[in-house]
């Protein structure tokens, strides 16, 4: 090895660690592993009903690898929906109204086009309205089991819409076909 090569070599192993540290990176790929319900740090409530709905979408249909992802605030978690950083969120009923109407404190993020998955008293499971129709009606099918214990519902007082796959599911439908861009999520056998 000459000298030249020698150097080569040298900057290739400074560079490489660089890349592999970047958390962007790895957060997009994170992401795209791991069905994430969002919480927030600031509200109890919701980051312990996340914790309940990603328990129970994880038993029964394990390959979602559902888990609990921690925003700081309310502000932060409106900016990762909003701008597709993540799929699924916790809110207070009052929170995920504002926000899906473009209201105090959420004006800055516009009318979003939320749906509702499930619901209990106090919180709404929501989704961007592209959020995919199959895992919606899997996700709604998998809460719905625990209806008796957690209180969900899809329909009732809700200001925004439910999502089509949770319509679906309410309706007895068959399960929609996954697309084929979609990320694989079966039931558990």
């Amino acid at each position: 090895m000459n000298r030249r090569q020698a150097f080569a070599l040298l900057a290739g192993l400074v560079v490489g660690p660089a890349f592999a540290h970047s958390p962007y990176r790895q957060w997009a790929v994170f992401r795209q592993r791991f069905l994430l319900v969002t919480t927030t740090r600031d509200d109890k409530g919701a980051d312990d009903l996340g914790e309940e709905i990603a328990r129970i979408v994880l038993a029964q249909l394990p390959d979602s690898r559902a888990q609990v992802s921690r925003a700081r605030d309310w502000s932060v978690l409106a900016s990762l929906l909003t701008t597709k950083q993540t799929e699924l969120a916790v809110m207070a009923k009052e929170r995920s109204a504002a926000l899906y109407k473009g209201e105090t404190p959420y004006q800055d993020f516009g009318p979003s086009p939320l749906r509702v998955i499930v619901q209990t008293d106090r919180y709404r499971l929501v989704c961007r309205d592209d959020f995919p129709v199959h895992h919606a009606y899997l996700l709604c099918e998998a809460l719905m089991e625990e209806k008796e214990v957690q209180g969900f519902s899809v329909l009732g007082d809700s200001v925004i819409p439910a999502h089509p796959g949770a319509m679906a599911y309410m309706r007895g439908d068959k399960l929609p076909p996954a697309s084929e861009n979609e990320k694989e999520i079966r039931r558990a056998q």
